[in-house]
């Protein structure tokens, strides 16, 4: 239901006018507990969904309540409102005479137990369901009457009522689609919020490996407490060899060795430059 119903106004004594109503047109119901009226029947019952879709596509519950709108009994639940202001819009077409629904559309489309909207029910889609609603359901109404006993209802109003039952399950299952479908994008969308989203890291606290570099990282490493340093070490030991590079303290070594090299290399050619200078000098001093 909608809303809740105040004091003794149980949804009960608002629906118990539309008992026959109802349990003609889900004498055929395949759920046994839905085919009859049940005052008693708990708040989110099928039943009271039903009518409570039935008295918002009712033209007289309408104009009970404009004559009375202080009348607890005939007021609305908000559902019932919302159709009842949707169809005084499409001029109350739900609740035209059979003389004119012949000659307009489709019998089914001004069947009151369909929780759809008067745009929808009118439309070209609808009378192409309604048609296949009514030879499928229509072609087991004989079987089912041969078994109805006193139950027994008119062919039209047994195809109504599956009608109305197959759209609910419809409704039911393009509802859960929209919910998992809703729930994968969420999913989809905080797993790319989590991809995109920088490392969370602490200023000095971690080193890139992504162009690893013995040099580099020796200088990144200056001023890190000894448990960084330890952490840096495994993920370097790690990257390191993940290159084909070998440890990293071969690594190091290489890069001692080069540095080294490149430190003799400097030394020779200051010695160099050194006695360059002293050979000018003296031929200078010569001439």
């Amino acid at each position: 239901m909608s809303n809740n119903h105040e004091e003794d106004l149980s949804p009960g004594r608002r629906y118990r006018r539309y008992q026959h109503e109802y349990n003609a047109a889900f004498a055929a119901d395949p759920n046994p507990e839905n085919r009859r009226f049940d005052e008693m029947a708990p708040p989110d019952s099928v039943q009271w969904k039903r009518l409570e879709v039935f008295r918002g596509n009712d033209k007289d519950a309408y104009d009970a309540y404009r004559s009375n709108p202080n009348d607890a009994l005939v007021k609305p639940t908000d559902k019932e409102k919302a159709m009842w202001e949707a169809n005084a819009q499409n001029g109350w077409h739900v609740s035209r005479d059979s003389r004119h629904q012949a000659m307009s559309h489709h019998p089914l489309a001004y069947n009151k137990w369909l929780d759809m909207s008067p745009e929808k029910r009118f439309s070209e889609q609808a009378q192409r369901w309604f048609e296949k609603a009514e030879a499928k359901y229509g072609a087991g109404y004989d079987q089912w009457a041969k078994t109805a006993g006193a139950n027994i209802v008119s062919k039209e109003t047994y195809v109504a009522g599956l009608t109305a039952v197959a759209y609910e399950q419809s409704s039911a299952s393009r509802a859960q689609q929209a919910q998992r479908t809703h729930t994968s994008q969420q999913a989809t969308a905080s797993q790319a919020d989590q991809a995109q989203a920088p490392a969370q890291t602490t200023p000095r606290s971690r080193i890139s490996l992504a162009n690893f570099d013995i040099g580099t990282i020796a200088k990144e490493m200056e001023g890190m407490s000894k448990d960084q340093l330890g952490q840096v070490k495994q993920r370097a030991e790690a990257a390191h060899q993940a290159l084909g590079q070998g440890t990293v303290a071969e690594g190091v070594a290489k890069h001692e060795a080069i540095a080294a090299h490149k430190h003799t290399r400097t030394e020779v050619r200051v010695q160099e430059m050194g006695l360059s200078e002293v050979r000018q000098r003296t031929r200078g001093q010569a001439q």
